[in-house]
């Protein structure tokens, strides 16, 4: 039986959990000391023990991870990889398998990406474009659905369909009505940590 220290990880490349392995023998006994489970994970990386830990952990050329039971248990430690998604680890030993999964989430709101689509229009007062803010952690990664994003007009007179956006995918939108007046106007899209970012419509 394969379990997770944790079900989820923020993907940022240092965040890790245990993988534990409960190994049974013949009709649920407990197997020597010693015996080998190797372990593989489909995103995430596993980490060697330093020399002289034991039981040591050793990691191949694929990165499969090898280590010794102690009471019936063999613990390796994962380490969430850069990109958001979910990893299977699978545990294998005397040729029996067993699988669990841990999900890695994006991290905090650090970059907004903000564009206008069109970004020229007819000052009458009624031509629109789309606002489009792009939310993603440090690593790229897009925000989680639901994340509020703050959006204004901070230089001219056109209007905007609603002050906030939650995101979707990693996007948040609100559409930009033109001013009566030619010009040059400026919307800026904001979350709470603050992170920020500006388009013009012209």
């Amino acid at each position: 039986v394969v379990s997770a220290g944790a079900s989820s990880l923020v993907a940022d490349g240092t965040s890790q959990t245990s993988i534990r392995a409960t190994v049974s023998g013949v009709n649920g006994s407990v197997v020597p000391d010693g015996t080998p489970v190797s372990f593989k994970t489909t995103s995430g990386t596993f980490v060697a023990t330093a020399a002289g830990v034991i039981p040591a952990v050793t990691l191949d050329i694929n990165g499969v991870a090898t280590t010794n039971t102690v009471n019936g248990i063999a613990t390796v430690t994962l380490t969430s990889p850069l990109r958001v998604g979910t990893g299977t680890i699978t545990a294998t030993s005397g040729g029996v398998s067993s699988s669990t999964t841990v999900d890695f989430t994006s991290g905090s709101v650090s970059n907004i990406v903000l564009s206008a689509e069109p970004n020229n229009l007819t000052a009458n007062g009624t031509s629109t474009s789309m606002i489009r803010a792009f939310v993603t952690d440090a690593n790229g990664n897009a925000a989680p659905n639901g994340e509020t994003i703050n959006f204004a007009v901070t230089t001219g007179s056109g209007k905007l369909s609603s002050l906030t956006g939650t995101t979707i995918n990693g996007y948040a939108s609100v559409t930009y009505t033109s001013a009566g007046v030619a010009g040059t106007e400026t919307i800026t899209a904001t979350y709470i940590n603050p992170t920020t970012n500006t388009v013009t419509v012209t």
